[in-house]
């Protein structure tokens, strides 16, 4: 009976923080297909989960050679496989070694069902060319 109580106080304790840090921030996705030039460290969404509502997305980084980033583009692909896109201009140099930090507000969708979320940095003179990519999947 007693390793029964300790095992529910132990799983209680330490799922207690996801009851109170709900709509907080938090790290979601992983990385995607690139070229490898911007190793991306960290990438938070603050309000999370995404309720149909905006939140703020924090990511940062560092440039693992020279490199000019010119737009990160952020795709929310629907059930139906229609993407919706928004555009961040930088147009910036970084040094190899460099961190950077980008921030966004993303406008999530208002209808349920799954998403595909996927954010890529690109070059700017090549926009072809892919430095960073992150993804996740979400439910509303």
């Amino acid at each position: 009976m007693n390793n029964v109580l300790i095992t529910f106080l132990l799983f209680a304790l330490t799922h207690s923080n996801s009851i109170f840090d709900t709509n907080l921030k938090q790290q979601v996705g992983s990385a995607c297909s690139s070229d490898n030039k911007f190793i991306i460290s960290s990438f938070d969404v603050s309000d999370w989960p995404a309720l149909g509502q905006s939140s703020l997305i924090t990511y940062m980084g560092i440039a693992q050679e020279p490199i000019t980033i010119g737009i990160i583009t952020y795709s929310i692909e629907d059930q139906t496989q229609a993407w919706y896109n928004e555009y961040q201009a930088i147009d910036q140099n970084y040094t190899q070694n460099e961190s950077a930090t980008f921030n966004n507000i993303m406008q999530w969708p208002m209808f349920s069902g799954g998403y595909l979320f996927q954010m890529q940095i690109r070059d700017q003179i090549n926009p072809q060319y892919v430095h960073a990519c992150w993804a996740f999947t979400f439910v509303l």
